[in-house]
């Protein structure tokens, strides 16, 4: 069963979870979009317990561009800080993604995620 909840979190604020940023930064790289982005709410469908999908979209050039991050499930008991924060009982990296529905090959989100992270160490 899916349940698709908006986050009402502001993706310029400090509380924005990070699986939500590192696919915006995903799906910028993966669609040479632009640095600054406006970004639409993210939404993030559970699949309890095998996935959370964190969906985002943004506009360029009068077209929508949407990603998909796919995160497994990472915990074996959840505690009341799960139930407050779903996403927290999910990895921190993707282990799937698509764009515009259409999904992105392994090797080529492999290399994504490792630039991201790249760039978030030399901060």
């Amino acid at each position: 069963m899916y349940v698709a909840l908006p986050l009402l979190l502001s993706c310029s604020g400090d509380n924005v979870d990070p699986r939500i940023t590192l696919c915006q930064r995903l799906t910028l790289a993966l669609t040479n979009g632009p640095v600054e982005a406006a970004w639409g709410e993210p939404v993030v469908r559970y699949r309890r317990p095998e996935y959370a999908a964190v969906s985002v979209t943004y506009e360029s050039a009068g077209r929508t561009l949407a990603g998909t991050c796919y995160y497994a499930y990472e915990i074996t008991e959840e505690t009341a800080m799960d139930l407050a924060n779903p996403l927290l009982a999910y990895a921190t990296l993707p282990y799937e993604m698509t764009l515009n529905g259409e999904p992105v090959a392994q090797d080529v989100l492999g290399k994504a995620v490792g630039e991201q992270q790249l760039k978030l160490l030399r901060r």
